[in-house]
């Protein structure tokens, strides 16, 4: 049996991400991921597989809502998704894996990381919120990124 809990922890950040490629708003990716967890039911899935599956195609389909309801005509939301779809899922995998490695930072590197990969933050915006010099930042930066492709290698 599955656990509920532990596929949350997994795929939420990773779903959201992916959300956000396909919709451009974040708020809409989280509430896309959300609404199919509240409407998940881990019983009828034999292995994890087939939930990452339906979890994968279900934020997709409703990005494809989204865009109907909100942003395109069916003319140009066709032309959207018909861009190669194993690109952003090989992202997606790929971003689960640096989500997965990132635990091992320390709390400020960690931190800082997550700010301007993740945020969009500016190094002098890091700088100014974490009340530190930009040239540690830049140091913290460049040690994560070190860190980070030691593991992924």
């Amino acid at each position: 049996m599955l656990d509920f809990k532990t596929i949350y922890d997994k795929y939420w950040a990773p779903l959201v991400y992916y959300g956000f490629k396909k919709t451009s708003n974040r708020e809409e990716a989280e509430d896309i991921v959300q609404e199919i967890f509240s409407h998940l039911h881990i019983h009828n899935f034999i292995n994890e597989n087939a939930v990452r599956y339906y979890l994968y195609t279900s934020v997709k389909y409703r990005a494809i809502n989204y865009h109907t309801r909100t942003v395109y005509k069916t003319k140009i939301i066709e032309q959207y998704f018909e861009v190669e779809e194993d690109c952003d899922l090989v992202e997606t995998e790929f971003i689960t894996l640096v989500y997965h490695h990132m635990a091992s930072l320390p709390g400020e590197r960690l931190k800082i990381f997550k700010l301007i990969f993740f945020e969009g933050y500016g190094l002098q915006e890091v700088a100014d919120l974490l009340h530190l010099s930009i040239n540690t930042v830049k140091s913290q930066r460049a040690k994560a990124l070190i860190q980070l492709r030691k593991s992924l290698v």
